[in-house]
């Protein structure tokens, strides 16, 4: 399991709400499941999303609300914008723009841009305003170059940031055909909150698989992270992988009055790791089984986990104290070998015990839970 840990140190909401304190999670881009997340003291709270196969990329974000109603996102514009992390996937290649940028075969610029100042370079960024607008050093560890609309920034704010329409990046072309579930991963800064117009101007980012001659949007957003924020994702979500796929990076201050800097570095390819595929089958379980439901007592949503160790189909369904069926959570669905899990959403049944009987193939278990609300 993944363990997601978070720490409260100052909140509006109080009180808490205890039900509510929940990292959602999704895996390959499906819909998110709810995982609670318990108090372990000292304000820290502590969940553990389920183990997954090799090739899982995994999507979260931090849910936690009080009993009002009032409630607080963890990256604030989730699930659009979530946290993620990737299971059982190798690095193909790395580029963190350490090198003459020229070998890249990087290019700056577009028949479309208009910016006057704060075109994208190449160059070790100087900070402004303390770093909280433009970073002062690139995310490399060992490294000091990274892209940037303009690097010579000062510390005063507007001296050289994207002024009067749109600057331009775009990547080298990346032949992904021979590389099993790509993944690009970058990281990017984006500033635009201050000036006398914050907040209106977008950064965004497209893919293209022909070589620039179509393109497809990554992020389209004006929401400032000033900070090198991670951004990954699965390439054949948006466009097939050829041998011509190509990334197009835009910062613009189109509106009067904004004070806008974007940087970006470490390019990266990633692949699942077939290997990692095979080694993972000697962790798969070796017999079926069903998990007691967390949280329990709950409401109205509780996870329940279940392992596999062939393929099978799977029914999960929900009785009351007298035998009859309430609800069905799965019917005959499909699921490969490994360790599962699933939502049971309770919201139309009244408080009390029930129980969840799971059936696969020969494979019979039923568990008790409590419905308190």
């Amino acid at each position: 399991p993944y363990t997601v840990t978070i720490s409260i140190s100052a909140s509006p909401l109080s009180p808490l709400h205890q039900d509510s304190i929940l990292a959602y999670y999704s895996l390959n881009g499906g819909t998110f499941s709810p995982v609670h997340l318990i108090s372990s003291g000292d304000n820290e709270y502590s969940g553990d999303i389920p183990p997954q196969s090799a090739g899982t990329f995994v999507r979260y974000y931090i849910y936690v609300a009080d009993s009002a109603g009032n409630h607080i996102l963890k990256p604030a514009a989730a699930p659009n914008f979530t946290y993620s992390f990737l299971v059982g996937f190798t690095s193909h290649y790395l580029d963190n723009l350490e090198e003459e940028p020229a070998n890249h075969f990087w290019t700056i610029g577009s028949p479309m841009d208009s910016a006057t100042t704060g075109i994208w370079e190449a160059a070790d960024p100087e900070p402004t305003n303390s770093g909280d607008v433009q970073p002062g050093d690139d995310h490399t560890s060992d490294g000091v170059i990274c892209f940037v609309t303009g690097a010579l920034a000062g510390a005063s704010l507007g001296a050289n940031d994207v002024d009067n329409g749109r600057t331009t990046l775009r990547s080298p072309l990346y032949d992904l055909t021979s590389i099993t579930q790509p993944v690009i991963r970058y990281y990017r800064w984006y500033s635009n909150n201050s000036g006398a117009t914050p907040g209106t101007d977008f950064w965004v980012v497209d893919i293209s698989s022909d070589g620039g001659n179509t393109w497809v949007n990554l992020e389209n957003t004006n929401e400032t992270d000033n900070s090198w924020r991670k951004t990954q994702f699965v390439v054949s979500d948006y466009v097939t992988p050829t041998n011509q796929v190509q990334l197009r990076f835009v910062a613009a201050d189109l509106g009067p009055g904004s004070l806008v800097e974007a940087a970006l570095d470490d390019i990266e390819i990633l692949g699942a790791n077939p290997l990692g595929v095979k080694n993972e089958n000697n962790n798969l379980p070796k017999e079926f089984s069903l998990k007691q439901n967390y949280p329990n007592p709950f409401n109205p949503t509780t996870n329940i986990s279940f392992a596999v160790p062939k393929r099978t189909s799977v029914t999960l369904k929900v009785y009351n104290i007298l035998g009859n069926e309430v609800a069905t959570i799965l019917s005959n669905k499909e699921y490969q070998p490994g360790n599962h899990s699933t939502v049971f959403n309770a919201s139309k049944l009244s408080s009390g015990v029930y129980f969840y009987k799971m059936s696969a193939g020969n494979f019979v278990a039923t568990k008790k839970l409590l419905l308190v609300k």
